[in-house]
């Protein structure tokens, strides 16, 4: 990834215990600097130059080189020998396919022609080659031995989907194939198998064992389990198919009890860890609780290591902390088995991360010291973007967010020794975390140069990567599907980092790895590493060059603005490879009129809007990067670099309000103001004038909905947060005027009680905030008694309206503001105060 070239750097200037000013000529400057370089250089390349054994850091990495470049060289030899086989297979059986054209086709139109040998012997060779697959009982219900071989020539990419529609389209379906062929030649290779062929595999089960339950064997049970388990999309039919085997496999334990058979040990933890799985896939809290009750008490099976393991990062994905954490305690006190590994401990340091909580960090670190786990690459890196997280303000640091930083990138120098010389074509996963992990770090601290360089580093290797794949997995395409390339290529975390580290600049700050020598020397490497002109790039991958400024630094604003937007086009666009200004083709008035003649009630016409925007979104836009918490660092960037303008124009182009669209709905589809909060729409509310009365304009607005987001509150925090920093009252008030309507829509009345009572409190802060700043005491003070039953006020959220008071020596507001916030409070109904949009519409501008 980043090499490691400490040989290369010079000592920096700041590191001098005396400073002294030297104005040489350029002549001399440059030959001076020339010939350090030079001999650096010669000094790298010296191929006879001997290993120090004595020197525990060089030997280590030496041996970490070897260690992967042998498995490197390992997987190219089996990913050879495979190809090999499979090119040889194809020639004797397969191919070419001008012997099968030209040879077996002609001798079964004129067989007295053509030598009945020859056909003979191609026939017999493919016969005899798919019979390495499967057995012969098998081969005649297929009678294709050029399908299974097509299909399972390739070990590395079998698809056993159109085999077993084979055996299905044959009416014997797998009757009478033996119980010892099934469970030795078949059910342990099926795998991929999509959900419509896992539900004719177990109708086949159940002919060959005549429908009889108790017979229907455990290797039965994993592989269906398995195959749903790995399905890539679960959803209801998956639930409720594993939920039939389930209760089939109880009710014949039923059956067999009853009838006085000896009961066998039916369920495996095998089957446990597949229902886990999918469950956590789908996200699904009661399902998952669902089966740990079931295994555990009907079958006496309770999770292993690897499950706990998974069930943690489940609770982590679904934010129930609480849980994780009392599950990661109750492994310290089972059995052995049981006992947290350095798995467990990364997810637990991942949860940290979350949670931005560095003292567990620290602690669970130590731990697993005390415990004698080494961490590992991945550890390291989750220590290091932990610490960067919670050092993200003042409250979660504790005002330490310097020295987290600093332990931070303290644990990246660990993980040097770990990374390749080069991130290129072959970079491990733990190249690409630490480099996430150091643009984390550099976010955080507002280093914009090292931000840029090190996504530029990941964007470009990956791009890379995935050319290399495109072409190996496409040798006979002459054209790339770069759109396909770019989604590979582009990082939705890493492009987050980066538009934080523009957010978080500052002009008079000095980077935090210039204060000590290792890291100076770490951040003159990374950025003498990259070429933001790509002058060395192939001519093939010119695409993969970035719309960076040709600087390896940026020192203005409007620089920062720029390229930040550049970027947030260049990534929406997949590189470029579509246009967010165009139209969609089917944003159109006839699709308007079709939809005017079909639809006819309200629940329909936004059912179809809705479904239009996601598709226009998912076709023509990388949603992976449209998502409301990379938009609002978007929007972050010209708040605090104090661009107002810049933020309004960002804010209108790529998010929208829900009053907004349904506005447009009733002008183009010729509704009425309130046909959309109406039952049904009738046909006297539709139009009867021309549809050409819809302008480009309109159908040009309607189409940007592709790449606008929905306004949700922590965009309207984010406005309010824009009107304290440009001390507008208009823009303040359009604020809390469009959150309170936005609090009537399904949206934000859908959510959770507690959810919705702490982004109401958030932005009831905020306003305070702005009406103290403004010298509105009165107003503030309205809004602090109105929610007093709603919400719980502290004092650091009124800090600034106190001291306010007590310089107008307002004793009695201020024994009311006190007295307000050292009641205990409980949550109550919601009431309409300002968060509403009732209160405090016209501001008075009369203080306390």
């Amino acid at each position: 990834m980043l090499k490691n070239t400490v040989s290369f750097a010079r000592k920096p200037f700041y590191a001098c215990s005396k400073r002294h000013i030297l104005i040489p000529s350029s002549k001399t400057r440059k030959r001076q600097r020339q010939t350090h370089y030079h001999n650096k250089i010669n000094e790298e390349l010296n191929l006879e130059k001997g290993l120090d054994w004595n020197n525990v850091r060089e030997v280590s990495f030496k041996l970490k080189q070897l260690k992967e470049f042998t498995k490197n060289l390992a997987q190219q030899v089996r990913n050879a020998d495979d190809l090999m086989k499979k090119q040889t297979v194809e020639q004797e059986v397969v191919g070419p396919k001008k012997v099968i054209d030209h040879e077996i086709r002609p001798a079964l139109e004129s067989p007295r022609q053509a030598g009945g040998s020859e056909l003979s012997s191609l026939i017999l060779n493919a016969s005899e080659q798919a019979k390495k697959f499967l057995p012969d009982v098998l081969l005649k219900r297929i009678c294709d031995d050029q399908l299974v071989l097509k299909s399972l020539l390739d070990r590395r990419n079998r698809n056993w989907n159109p085999i077993l529609s084979r055996i299905y389209g044959n009416k014997e379906w797998l009757n009478g194939v033996s119980q010892k062929v099934l469970k030795t030649s078949l059910l342990p290779s099926l795998k991929g198998l999509n959900l419509t062929n896992i539900k004719r595999l177990d109708e086949m089960l159940m002919a060959n064992i005549e429908n009889d339950i108790t017979r229907f064997s455990l290797a039965m049970y994993e592989c269906l389990f398995l195959n749903l388990s790995n399905l890539k999309v679960g959803g209801i039919e998956v639930f409720e198919m594993m939920d039939m085997l389930l209760k089939r496999h109880g009710d014949a334990i039923s059956q067999m009890d009853s009838d006085g058979l000896q009961k066998k040990s039916e369920m495996s933890q095998f089957v446990m860890n597949c229902c886990i799985k999918v469950a956590s896939k789908a996200m699904n809290f009661e399902k998952m609780d669902q089966y740990l009750t079931l295994f555990g008490q009907k079958y006496g099976l309770i999770p292993n290591r690897e499950n706990y393991t998974a069930i943690i990062q489940f609770y982590t994905k679904l934010n129930v902390p609480s849980r994780a954490w009392d599950l990661f305690s109750t492994m310290k006190f089972l059995s052995t088995q049981h006992k947290p590994d350095i798995t467990t401990y990364n997810a637990m340091l991942n949860l940290c991360g979350k949670e931005r909580d560095y003292a567990k960090t620290i602690d669970l670190h130590q731990e697993m010291l005390d415990q004698g786990i080494k961490p590992n690459t991945q550890t390291l890196n989750l220590m290091a973007r932990s610490l960067a997280m919670a050092s993200a303000d003042p409250i979660t640091s504790e005002g330490k967010s310097e020295s987290l930083r600093l332990l931070g990138w303290k644990y990246i120098h660990e993980v040097e020794l770990d990374l390749e010389s080069n991130y290129g074509q072959n970079a491990r996963p733990e190249a690409e975390e630490t480099l996430i992990s150091m643009m984390a770090l550099s976010a955080y601290d507002g280093d914009v140069a090292m931000a840029r360089a090190l996504y530029f580093r990941l964007v470009t290797a990956k791009f890379k990567q995935a050319v290399n794949r495109w072409q190996a997995k496409n040798a006979h395409s002459s054209e790339l599907n770069y759109k396909s390339i770019w989604q590979k290529a582009l990082n939705p975390i890493a492009f987050n980092y980066l538009l934080l580290s523009y957010a978080n600049y500052s002009r008079d700050k000095l980077p935090l790895l210039l204060g000590y020598d290792q890291g100076a020397i770490l951040r003159r490497n990374v950025l003498n590493s990259v070429d933001y002109v790509s002058r060395s790039e192939a001519n093939d991958l010119e695409a993969a060059t970035l719309p960076l400024l040709p600087t390896k630094d940026l020192n203005n604003a409007w620089q920062i603005m720029s390229e930040s937007r550049a970027l947030w086009h260049f990534n929406l666009e997949y590189g470029g490879q579509t246009n967010i200004t165009e139209r969609p083709p089917n944003c159109t008035k006839d699709w308007i009129d079709t939809c005017k003649n079909t639809i006819k009630t309200k629940e329909e016409l936004l059912l179809e809007i809705a479904f239009q925007i996601a598709n226009w979104r998912s076709a023509y836009m990388n949603d992976q990067i449209l998502n409301s918490k990379l938009l609002t660092s978007f929007l972050t960037i010209p708040l605090k670099l104090g661009d107002k303008k810049e933020f309004e124009l960002r804010l209108s182009e790529f998010s929208y309000e829900q009053q907004d669209l349904e506005a447009l709905v009733n002008r183009l589809f010729g509704l009425d103001q309130n046909a959309l909060t109406d039952e049904n729409i009738s046909s006297d509310l539709v139009c009867d004038g021309d549809s050409s009365e819809i302008s480009a304009k309109d159908l040009d607005y309607f189409g940007s909905f592709k790449h606008k987001l929905i306004r949700t509150s922590n965009i309207y925090e984010l406005v309010m947060r824009a009107a304290l920093k440009f001390n507008d009252m208009d823009l303040a008030t359009q604020a809390w005027d469009a959150r309170g309507k936005f609090r009537k829509t399904n949206l934000f009345t859908n959510q959770s009680a507690a959810l919705k009572q702490g982004q109401d409190k958030v932005f009831a802060e905020l306003t305070v905030h702005f009406f103290t700043q403004r010298e509105l005491l009165t107003d503030a003070m309205g809004i602090i008694m109105a929610s007093q039953k709603y919400l719980d006020w502290k004092y650091p959220a009124i800090r600034g309206l106190h001291q306010k008071l007590k310089a107008i020596e307002d004793t009695k507001s201020e024994a009311i503001l006190l007295d307000i916030v050292n009641k205990k409070t409980t949550s109550k109904s919601e009431i309409d105060f300002a968060l509403g949009g009732k209160f405090c519409k016209q501001p008075s501008s009369r203080a306390a």
